[in-house]
């Protein structure tokens, strides 16, 4: 520990492992000790250039789920959740952590329960693999990076007829976890798991299997927790673009705008991801580029000759028909095809736009809602289900393609709905944004030079 503090002081700038051990617990016990576990927590996330603030700890704060939501519902910065279970005499000590890259959103009717897109990831920090092998990340799939939040009087549920106040990863850890669709009194009762398969290859897993094969980083799957803490993580670097300036000028050149001038109107990695402020930042420009980065890093790109028109009512939708059309810049397609173009059919090319306090109702299966939709639902922003409410915000996605709609001679490497045999160009059809950019193309005027 020593060490560790003095490699920190004499190079700040550096990141700074944690220090190799025999003994994991005995390091463990003896940063706790020290109240050092903000190094560790911040050195374990890969993120030694952030800041850490704990807003909320069960010991000061309670167990309410109202408690939690004042403290840490809004705001800015990540949520790294640290939780403790209750330990029995034969289990070894467990400790885990869940960092999501964003703020809790909570709903706005105290009845109901949001879904919002974030990026997902789990730490074993003692208890479910060998000591020797110290802290270990667990990632999960491109399609279940998400939070559901529900309001103090409402309910996230679960497919398997439980309930609960806060769900991360699509269950996989629920905090206030009841039944028959109910939270329980209070946030103490919790479930975690995780598929086999989600597992770190090279690891000794220790923990139990449920009888559906499933693994969890507490004592047990269903447990009661003694201690939980919520930390916010807010980066102190600028966010990367995402794309270079030559990738940029390919893809506007392939929209026709060659000699364009494109103007950033908005980014969500820098103006947050709330959609009035997408609304407020584009306002009535034109010409529009939308670029976004899933976690699988594709990257996908709308190209919209029009613009984002509001309906007068604030709770209604606006239909506009303009020319429009998708590329897939990365990820979807062997990189020999380069940026590759996707026709939308005529009768699509048109945007629904809901109000701020509206909502894009899908026609096909009458439970799933959002706050933009392109090209007939080829791409929605801000893609929520089942409830047909928006997400919380703009990172939940859905991308989809007819199979007839995949342009000929591009090699195709994405995967295909099971239902209706679509295709996409994101890492899976419903995805989390890592980034989203808004451009407006501005050509020269005339004589101008």
């Amino acid at each position: 520990v020593v060490d560790f503090l003095r490699r920190r002081r004499l190079a700040p700038d550096a990141v700074t492992p944690l220090p190799s051990t025999d003994d994991w617990p005995q390091l463990l016990s003896a940063f706790e000790m020290y109240d050092l576990m903000e190094c560790v927590y911040l050195t374990m996330i890969g993120k030694s250039h952030s800041r850490i603030q704990c807003l909320f700890r069960s010991s000061q704060h309670g167990w309410s789920h109202e408690a939690l939501l004042d403290r840490v519902a809004g705001g800015e910065g990540g949520r790294l959740f640290v939780i403790e279970p209750e330990r029995k005499s034969d289990v070894r000590r467990h400790i885990f952590a869940c960092l999501i890259d964003g703020p809790l959103i909570a709903p706005a009717d105290p009845t109901a329960a949001v879904r919002t897109g974030r990026l997902v990831t789990f730490y074993s920090i003692s208890g479910a693999f060998k000591d020797e092998e110290g802290i270990v990340k667990t990632t999960l799939p491109h399609d279940w990076q998400l939070v559901e939040v529900s309001g103090p009087q409402g309910a996230a549920k679960a497919t398997d007829g439980g309930g609960g106040n806060v769900a991360i990863g699509g269950g996989r850890l629920w905090l206030g976890h009841g039944q028959n669709g109910r939270p329980a009194a209070d946030l103490r009762s919790c479930k975690q798991w995780e598929k086999r398969d989600e597992l770190p290859a090279g690891k000794t897993y220790l923990g139990s299997y449920d009888t559906n094969g499933r693994a969890t980083l507490a004592g047990s799957h269903s447990f009661t927790a003694q201690r939980l803490e919520v930390y916010e993580v807010s980066t102190t670097r600028p966010a990367e673009p995402i794309l270079s300036d030559a990738k940029l000028q390919e893809l506007m050149n392939m929209t026709g705008n060659a000699n364009a001038t494109p103007k950033l109107l908005y980014k969500g990695a820098c103006d947050g991801w709330m959609y009035p402020t997408m609304l407020t930042k584009v306002g009535t420009a034109t010409n529009l580029l939308l670029v976004t980065k899933d976690t699988g890093d594709h990257v996908i790109a709308a190209h919209i000759n029009g613009q984002l028109k509001q309906p007068a009512d604030a709770t209604g939708v606006e239909k506009t028909k303009c020319p429009l059309a998708l590329y897939s810049v990365c990820g979807a397609f062997s990189e020999a095809d380069g940026i590759t173009h996707i026709a939308v059919p005529h009768n699509q090319q048109y945007l629904k736009v809901a109000g701020p306090q509206g909502v894009v109702k899908a026609t096909n299966d009458g439970c799933s809602g959002g706050s933009v939709v392109i090209g007939g639902g080829r791409l929605w922003l801000g893609w929520g289900w089942p409830d047909c409410r928006p997400a919380g915000d703009l990172r939940r996605c859905y991308q989809w393609l007819k199979r007839d709609e995949l342009p000929a001679g591009a090699t195709y490497r994405g995967s295909y709905d099971t239902i209706d045999g679509w295709a996409t160009m994101a890492a899976a059809h419903c995805f989390t944004c890592v980034d989203m950019e808004i451009y407006t193309l501005q050509q020269a005027s005339a004589g101008s030079g």
